[in-house]
């Protein structure tokens, strides 16, 4: 396909219509216009709001949200000049879950002990928060988006906790993301870690976390010896913006070090998308994670064309070992591909 701007023939996604190069040296006002793709998240904004009105401090984004206006993750609403959580409080998680059979097909399933060396009828505790902070147009999950817009099913803290069954190892937090009902997946973890000492607190995330809850939740995956995975998708921030709605990408780098020198365990994997995540973002990316830690487990995703990113085909097995270069030349001591089945 042609790209819009320069007119070269190159892998492009007809959602975007634009190419990889084009969109890292876009200036502010193509980048702007390139974000209307993502208003297909009506009724809620498809940028983070930063106009007038009241701060959110739930996630990341801190979205300041005009009155009668929802926040970007759909489930706050300024009503007559306060903040209303619809969902997402201590005591009501907007969520799916199921129990999923150890080993997993978990992003930490290289290092995780419970993966590496499962016993006989042990599980993951799921649990599928109905939200996110960000807007991918490649999302692998993207049915998230209609828990949001039903605002259901919910469960209170104390039903999942009733979930976590003696043959329950360890509790996933994951989605949409969790990072915009923090609250929830903290209390969740509390009242686990009180009942239990054997049952593993784990977070898969895209690192929009709010500065408020980030230190409670290294704390509860740090005392149960849990993982925090992080989703580090780009480097460039103007891929950020475009492909992922991603308003601030320092942020996820900040809190990506904040974890890192926090001691807990942490895992980094970045999906190899065509056309948009090439050898550049894969150095990038990896010459950030080896100046934090060289033995921070890193894993690279082979891609399945999904949503509104459908049409740019599998990761190829030849870019998959090239990154996998990429990375060991960079320093990183532990580093795997992922989904192995889908590479062509």
């Amino acid at each position: 396909m042609k790209c819009k701007i320069c007119g070269k023939e190159k892998l492009i996604s007809k959602s975007i219509g634009v190419c990889i190069d084009c969109i890292r040296n876009a200036d502010e006002k193509t980048i702007e216009k390139l974000l209307e793709i993502h208003k297909v998240r009506s009724p809620f904004p498809y940028k983070v709001p930063k106009g007038k009105g009241v701060k959110c401090y739930g996630c990341a984004n801190e979205c300041i949200i005009e009155e009668g206006n929802y926040g970007f993750c759909g489930l706050v609403k300024n009503e007559n000049g306060k903040l209303i959580r619809l969902v997402g409080t201590p005591e009501k998680g907007l969520l799916e879950w199921y129990y999923d059979p150890l080993p997993t097909n978990c992003v930490a399933e290289f290092v995780c002990e419970l993966c590496l060396n499962p016993k006989e009828n042990t599980y993951n505790l799921a649990i599928f928060y109905g939200a996110c902070n960000l807007h991918c147009l490649f999302c692998q999950n993207w049915h998230y988006r209609e828990l949001t817009l039903r605002l259901k099913p919910t469960y209170s803290s104390d039903e999942i906790v009733k979930l976590v069954k003696e043959n329950v190892k360890c509790i996933c937090f994951f989605g949409g993301d969790p990072g915009p009902q923090i609250s929830h997946s903290l209390e969740v973890a509390r009242k686990v870690c009180e009942l239990r000492d054997d049952v593993r607190i784990c977070y898969e995330t895209n690192g929009l976390i709010g500065k408020n809850y980030l230190n409670e939740v290294i704390k509860y995956v740090k005392k149960t010896n849990g993982i925090i995975k992080v989703d580090f998708k780009f480097w460039s921030e103007n891929l950020y913006k475009v492909i992922s709605n991603c308003h601030n990408p320092k942020i996820i780098r900040k809190n990506i070090e904040k974890i890192a020198k926090s001691g807990v365990r942490l895992v980094i994997s970045t999906l190899m998308i065509p056309g948009y995540v090439d050898e550049y973002e894969i150095s990038k990316i990896t010459e950030f994670i080896a100046s934090l830690d060289e033995n921070i487990p890193y894993v690279l995703l082979a891609y399945y064309p999904h949503y509104l990113m459908n049409d740019i085909g599998f990761t190829s097995k030849e870019f998959a070992l090239k990154a996998k270069k990429i990375a060991e030349k960079n320093g990183l001591k532990n580093i795997f591909i992922g989904n192995i089945w889908l590479l062509k």
